[in-house]
């Protein structure tokens, strides 16, 4: 297991990831939790979402298992809520609990776009134009980034999807309100309480 060093150091942490906007706004809003740099190890999936996981068991077990020789103290697997719970747990059941570098689930509801649209400012630093102001509360939405990161980006920018530059300028740019997404968000109430494994081994 890699060590983890004392005070700023960065943690080497592996993310298994199958979108460019979650490539770049993980690492980014784990180093807002933990407080510390984050080293990132992309592990990039050829399947994408839960149930594609679940129904591929030997492939995702695989990736998951690569984590342990890629140097990480433990790795993240960040997937879609689908809505389907049943899913979710049976994905964290394939996830062996016993390598030498621990790999934890954490679940976007109902994805990482609605982490994103909890901080209105954020896109305002960034694009110069706020978000219209949202009629629920980011996890609320069903496809958040085709009822609300799509039409934005049509509008006001030269864009047609949130691309991983574009997701890591917005990740930097919530360090300032990361509390709010904490508070508008529980998933991600449930991916910071998911970091504990990885923050145990790194006292």
């Amino acid at each position: 297991m890699a060590e983890a060093g004392a005070g700023n150091e960065a943690i080497r942490l592996g993310f298994l990831v199958d979108g460019g906007a979650d490539a770049g706004a993980l690492p980014v809003l784990t180093e807002h939790l933990l407080g510390r740099p984050v080293h990132a190890e992309f592990v990039r999936a050829r399947i994408r979402g839960c149930r594609q996981y679940v129904n591929d068991p030997k492939r995702y077990q695989g990736y998951v298992r690569s984590f342990q020789w890629r140097g990480v103290l433990g790795g993240l697997v960040v997937v879609d809520n689908e809505r389907d719970p049943a899913c979710v747990e049976a994905l964290r059941t394939l996830t062996t609990p016993d390598l030498a570098a621990p790999a934890v689930v954490a679940v976007a509801v109902e994805m990482l776009e609605a982490w994103l649209i909890a901080c209105p400012d954020a896109w305002q630093r960034v694009f110069g134009r706020p978000l219209p102001s949202l009629v629920k509360e980011p996890e609320h939405y069903l496809h958040p980034k085709n009822e609300v990161v799509v039409p934005f980006l049509l509008r006001h920018t030269a864009h047609r999807w949130l691309n991983e530059e574009l997701a890591f300028d917005l990740a930097v740019e919530m360090g300032r309100e990361i509390e709010t997404v904490k508070q508008r968000c529980p998933s991600f109430r449930q991916f910071d309480a998911a970091l504990n494994v990885i923050r145990r081994e790194a006292i």
